[in-house]
């Protein structure tokens, strides 16, 4: 199914959703550099340095979306509404986020958008370090991404 939604087009349209340019420099860069190969791929953080990229000669589209790691209702909310209104606009085929607060508000954005395929890495499960009510709440924030 991913292969026959992602072949619709001539080049895919891939959205990388993330918190940091440090989840991009440690983890992304052999993923975006394979998939910048064959998809139109756009990474989405919270980065004012837009260029970053550049000299690394990758064609990515960079866009700026401020999606802070720290647990901040306003903020959060606006990054929602952000970043569903620029899905929409966009039309990509897939939307591939990474972190914890990358995965809640680019699979939530990505499904009001419509996106037909949303995909999650886990990593950096808060939870497992949390107890009590708040180790539940986070785990049903995982749940709810899932």
């Amino acid at each position: 199914m991913l292969l026959s939604i992602l072949n619709k087009t001539s080049k895919p349209r891939v959205c990388i959703v993330t918190t940091s340019l440090l989840v991009v420099r440690f983890f992304l860069l052999p993923h975006i550099k394979a998939l910048s190969e064959k998809y139109d791929v756009t990474l989405v953080a919270n980065v004012e340095d837009e260029e970053f990229l550049k000299g690394l000669n990758l064609s990515v589209k960079v866009v700026h979306i401020p999606i802070h790691r720290n647990v901040s209702p306003l903020k959060d909310l606006k990054a929602l509404l952000m970043l569903t209104t620029y899905l929409m606009r966009e039309d990509f085929n897939l939307v591939y986020t990474v972190a914890p607060k990358a995965g809640l508000i680019g699979i939530l954005s990505s499904w009001m958008a419509q996106v037909p395929v949303r995909l999650h890495v886990f990593q950096g499960e808060v939870w497992l370090t949390r107890r009590g009510i708040w180790r539940w709440i986070l785990k049903s924030i995982d749940r709810l991404i899932f």
